[in-house]
């Protein structure tokens, strides 16, 4: 059944376009994913590992994500001193974007 869902995270260039057969048969290996049969090792690696590596413009990237309730989100990041990005989701007949932004914690915000 499908459902709404939030994820928030990063993808790390891991080869670019030349590289991208090679360093994907490596990580077939290292997983213990490898068989014989593999045509191509960078569509094996993002068939069986699609929720960790994808590729964008023909190079292979390592996606980190997590997994957010997206009916009540609040993240905020510090980028510089005094500084900080925020993305929330909430349900606005409970509490406001104010509300959210004075109960984070600025000291932990990384």
């Amino acid at each position: 059944m499908s459902e709404q869902e939030m994820v928030t995270g990063t993808i790390k260039l891991v080869a670019k376009k030349i590289d991208a057969e090679k360093v994907s048969k490596g990580i077939l290996e290292e997983k213990g994913l490898l068989t014989s049969c593999s045509d191509s090792f960078v569509n094996t690696l993002t068939e069986k590992c699609y929720e960790e590596y994808v590729v964008i413009s023909d190079d292979l990237y390592e996606v980190e994500s997590k997994q957010l309730d997206p009916y009540e989100f609040f993240e905020i990041i510090k980028v510089a001193d005094g500084e900080y990005n925020f993305a929330a989701s909430f349900y606005n007949g409970g509490t406001c974007l104010s509300e959210l932004l004075e109960k984070a914690n600025l000291e932990e915000s990384q």
